[in-house]
């Protein structure tokens, strides 16, 4: 499973979930701050990504929206308040546990797909 980090969570978690073994990548890295929210969900679905974020209501408008519009994104992992985003590494752990939780489901459909939303809990 793959993932784009958006500009609300920082950048570090990127290169700290790389060392765990995640593929994840940010929109900082990537020089993508400053696109609307809906140019970063195509763009994650374009790249095949879930995207991760703190901006709950606009994604999931967005996901409502490209479900009326059949155009099908990865998904979106919110991330809940109780991960801050002042702690990189503690994002990373949480992301690795989501993602080894939900590793089956790539296995038998594909993965977490589309218009899935789901919480990124600690």
């Amino acid at each position: 499973m793959r993932f784009l980090l958006d500009e609300s969570i920082h950048p570090r978690v990127a290169e700290l979930a790389w060392a765990m073994d995640l593929d994840v990548a940010s929109v900082h890295d990537l020089r993508r701050v400053g696109h609307t929210d809906r140019a970063q969900l195509e763009y994650a679905a374009a790249q095949d990504r879930v995207l991760i974020t703190r901006n709950r209501g606009d994604y999931l408008y967005l996901t409502r929206e490209f479900y009326r519009g059949s155009l099908p994104h990865r998904g979106v992992l919110l991330v809940e308040a109780g991960l801050p985003n002042d702690q990189p590494e503690m994002l990373a752990r949480s992301l690795r546990r989501w993602a080894q939780a939900h590793s089956y489901e790539a296995e038998e459909d594909e993965g977490f797909g589309a218009y899935h939303v789901d919480f990124l809990r600690r």
